[in-house]
């Protein structure tokens, strides 16, 4: 003892050291578990909305405008029939500060799996449309997934089809409902996916060629009764000459009376 050496026994000595090293690994552990994985760390800022709310995003703004859905979708001519069930998603979209365009486009399922939209078939939507500031433009996505897909579905949107990572993502809600699904499955009449046009464009169209034709038609159908010849036949009501020529005979009255 006198000379200053420790009375713990090396056993001790080796025993709180241990003790020291699985505490530290402990605390390591715990602290890389709190950590978040590059995978988290990179994920993409998904703003989520429902059917009726706007969603805002870094490069532009969602809004839901409806869904259908079917066993088949016509496109390029060919019928393209699912043995799943067709969903089709209308959104209005709006460029925030800058052109851009919608390259990513899936469904969500309840098991948070994602199913990519359609390669099978033409999507104006997917690159196509350049979006314009502040010009809102209604688009729609069609996907194929199974009749027994668990609910909820949602859409998401992005601007890069292939990383996502800390960009700006758009989700919407969809009121998909597996009687929905189930009655889709079995619609065999083929729907088409509508091209992207500008915000109340969509139904402008349709009134003026109908109007011009509708206005053009009654003036055609009027053109017969206004050249219909009973008017023009009254006509020679109006040149009757039994009026006339009763003047006319009169003359002899006035040269009998000279």
């Amino acid at each position: 003892m006198a000379d200053g050496t420790s009375s713990t026994p090396p056993v001790f000595r080796r025993l709180g050291t241990g003790a020291l090293v699985l505490a530290a690994l402990a605390i390591g552990g715990v602290i890389s578990n709190y950590k978040p994985s590059p995978e988290t760390q990179q994920r993409p800022y998904i703003t989520s909305g429902g059917t009726d709310q706007t969603v805002h995003t870094r490069s532009f703004d969602a809004r839901f405008l409806g869904v259908r859905g079917g066993e088949a979708i016509g496109s390029g001519g060919i019928l393209h029939e699912s043995k799943g069930v067709w969903v089709i998603v209308k959104v209005r979209l709006t460029a925030n500060h800058e052109a851009t365009r919608i390259f990513y486009a899936a469904l969500r399922d309840g098991d948070e799996r994602t199913f990519i939209a359609s390669g099978r078939v033409t999507q104006n939507a997917l690159g196509g449309r350049n979006l314009q500031p502040g010009i809102p433009v209604d688009m729609e996505f069609a996907f194929e997934v199974p009749t027994e897909v668990p609910l909820k579905l949602a859409l998401r949107l992005a601007t890069d089809s292939l990383d996502q990572r800390m960009d700006g993502m758009a989700e919407l809600d969809l009121p998909i409902s597996r009687d929905d699904l189930t009655k889709w499955q079995t619609d065999k009449n083929p729907m088409t996916i509508a091209r992207p046009v500008l915000a109340g464009a969509s139904s402008s169209p349709t009134p003026q060629p109908t109007q011009p034709t509708g206005t053009a038609t009654p003036s055609a159908t009027s053109s017969p009764s206004a050249t219909s010849s009973p008017k023009a036949t009254s006509s020679p009501k109006a040149t009757t000459s039994p009026r006339v020529t009763p003047r006319v005979t009169s003359s002899p009255t006035v040269r009998s009376s000279s």
